[in-house]
C-alpha cells in the first residue's frame, strides 16, 4: 500500500497544479461485428494473437489486475462530463466483476484532460520523479518523449495469494507450487494522460471505454490489438466502443485466480476469447 499512496499524492499533487482543458460532450458508438463463422484453429490464434497484442502477460510474467475497489479521479472536464465518464468506468468495471469504490474514496485511477500531453509528462517528471521511480526505463523514455494521443502508466505490486504484502517478491506464510507461485501481481494505481488536441476526433464516450481498458488491467503503452478499444486511435478503425473481446479478457481476468503462473494465466484467457 506505501507504493499505492506515495505514486497517489504524486499524481494528485500534480494534476491539480497543472493547467486543464475541456471537451466535447460525447456520442456513442456502435461494436464493430465480423459475421464470418471462424474455425477453431482461427479462434484459437485469434485468441492468441489478442492477448500477445495487448501485452497483459509478457513472458512469464503474471498478468495484474486491481485488488481493491476502483475509485477514479478526473481532471480537466467540467464537473458534469467529469461524473458522466467516472460513471462509465464503474458501469465497464461493474460488467467485468471489478469491486467499485463508494465515494469519498482514495483514488486510484487519475485520468487528466489537457492540451498538451508531452508538456505536462515533461513537467511531472520534473516536479514528482516519484511518479516514475518504479518504472521500465524504455517505457519511461516513449512515455517522456513520444507523441501520444494517450498515455498511462501504472504503479504494480506483488502481493500474497491472500492479499498480505510479500517481502521482495517472496511469500514467507505461503509454499509455491508448480501450478501457483502464491504471488499475484496487482495494480495499485494508475494514471492516464489525455491529449485533447491529439485525440480531438474522439469523442468522450469512446474515451472512456479507452480509459475503462487500460485502467482495470495492464495493458502495453502501444498495445492495439484487433478488434478492441485500444484500436479506436488508428485512422482506419470503425471501432467506437469496447468490444466482446474487451470485455471476454476482462471479465475472465477478474473471475480467475491470479495466484497461478503466467503460462496457467494464458491458457485461461485465451479459453475465454474463444468461448
Amino acid at each position: 500500500m506505501i507504493v499505492q499512496y506515495r505514486f497517489v499524492l504524486a499524481a494528485l499533487a500534480f494534476f491539480q497544479q497543472s493547467p486543464q482543458t475541456q471537451t466535447p460532450v460525447p456520442d456513442n458508438g456502435q461494436i464493430r461485428v465480423d459475421g464470418r463463422k471462424e474455425t477453431i484453429d482461427e479462434q484459437r490464434r485469434r485468441a492468441s494473437r489478442f492477448i500477445r497484442q495487448t501485452g497483459i502477460l509478457r513472458g512469464d510474467v503474471q498478468a495484474a489486475r486491481r485488488n481493491s475497489p476502483l475509485c477514479p479521479e478526473i481532471f480537466g472536464l467540467d464537473a458534469p462530463l467529469a461524473e458522466r465518464f467516472a460513471a462509465r468506468l464503474a458501469v465497464v468495471a461493474r460488467e467485468v466483476g471489478a469491486e467499485v469504490a463508494s465515494p469519498p474514496c482514495r483514488a486510484n485511477l487519475l485520468v487528466s484532460f489537457t492540451d498538451n500531453g508531452l508538456a505536462a509528462i515533461e513537467d511531472a517528471v520534473r516536479i514528482y520523479p516519484s511518479l516514475f521511480m518504479d518504472l521500465n526505463p524504455d517505457i519511461k523514455r516513449r512515455l517522456t518523449e513520444e507523441v501520444r494521443p494517450i498515455r498511462w502508466w501504472y504503479a504494480v505490486e506483488e502481493i500474497g495469494a491472500d492479499g498480505r504484502p510479500v517481502t521482495n517478491g517472496v511469500n514467507f506464510q505461503d509454499t509455491p507450487s508448480r501450478i501457483s507461485p502464491k504471488i499475484q501481481r496487482s495494480i495499485a494505481a494508475a494514471v492516464v494522460l489525455v491529449d485533447v488536441r491529439q485525440a480531438a476526433d474522439t469523442n468522450l464516450a469512446m474515451i472512456a471505454d479507452f480509459v475503462a481498458m487500460v485502467g482495470l488491467s495492464e495493458i502495453r503503452l502501444d498495445a492495439q490489438p484487433e478488434a478492441s478499444i485500444l484500436t479506436m486511435l488508428q485512422a482506419d478503425s470503425d471501432v467506437k466502443t469496447m468490444t466482446q473481446n474487451d470485455y471476454a479478457l476482462l471479465r475472465q481476468l477478474y473471475r480467475m485466480p491470479m495466484d497461478r503462473n503466467a503460462t496457467r494465466q494464458r491458457s485461461v484467457l485465451r479459453k475465454a476469447l474463444i468461448d
